[in-house]
């Protein structure tokens, strides 16, 4: 908190008074403020102890629906494995601009993210390896794959930043995630955390419909967030959300 020390502000001084006394005797009369004094305060600071291992439950929403995509919504719409990791600053699983990982493949092709989960056991700087394999349904969405959509993890503060991914399904290969979240504010854990899902293309299939693989991009194109100028059938909006709380730290 930052107290801000105003001056204080003095009456102004007295105008000259005229006393007579006769025709020709003027007497005038001052008065002097004493000089103002300004006592310099210290600032008060609070230092708080570093943040410790930390746990966090995640909520899925997926707003899939006629009502965000009319015209737009396949049978057993869905997302599907969830994967990731906590991680160091430096550690990328995937990123816009970046061409996808095999596994970043496999995850935004096929929906499964075993090659996903071998690359973050193989990289360096990461944390606790995030896979909940099952899918995580809209509301309109009735199937035995559908599971919980809160799950729970640790983080530790050596790995604050957190990177997720999913498959929109059923999809060529357009996919929902974060890149490289922090979790902390002034070295303290974030206690809630809301986050936007738009939908990302991967980059690797040309086929825009609501159906798995078609043609190779033979190079794939870098992974880009869709836009309207895309003109994929999905579309820009808003698909969903995560929520992060933090219900642990020590």
């Amino acid at each position: 908190m930052v107290v801000a020390l105003g001056a204080c502000g003095g009456s102004a001084a007295d105008a000259p008074t005229t006393a007579s006394t006769g025709p020709s005797t003027t007497v005038a009369t001052t008065t002097t403020l004493p000089p103002t004094t300004t006592t310099s305060v210290p600032p008060t600071t609070t230092t708080l102890p570093p943040a410790g291992p930390a746990r966090y439950r995640l909520v899925v929403t997926n707003t899939w629906s006629e009502a965000t995509h009319p015209g737009a919504v396949p049978a057993n719409a869905h997302f599907s494995f969830l994967a990731g990791a906590t991680h160091q600053a430096a550690t990328s699983l995937w990123a816009i601009g970046e061409p996808a990982t095999p596994g970043v493949t496999e995850m935004a092709e096929t929906g499964q993210t075993d090659i996903l989960v071998n690359e973050i056991d193989a990289l360096e700087g990461v944390g606790t390896p995030l896979d909940w394999p099952w899918w995580f349904c809209a509301e309109t969405t009735q199937s035995s794959k559908c599971g919980d959509l809160t799950v729970e993890f640790d983080v530790d503060p050596d790995c604050p930043y957190l990177t997720l991914a999913a498959m929109i399904g059923p999809s060529p290969d357009w996919f929902v995630g974060v890149d490289s979240l922090l979790l902390q504010e002034d070295g303290q854990w974030r206690r809630i955390i809301e986050w936007a899902l738009f939908p990302h293309d991967a980059g690797t299939r040309t086929s825009n419909r609501f159906a798995l693989f078609g043609p190779q991009n033979d190079p794939p194109d870098p992974i880009t967030q869709i836009t309207a100028d895309s003109e994929q059938i999905i579309g820009p909006q808003l698909i969903g959300t995560y929520r992060l709380e933090l219900i642990d730290d020590e």
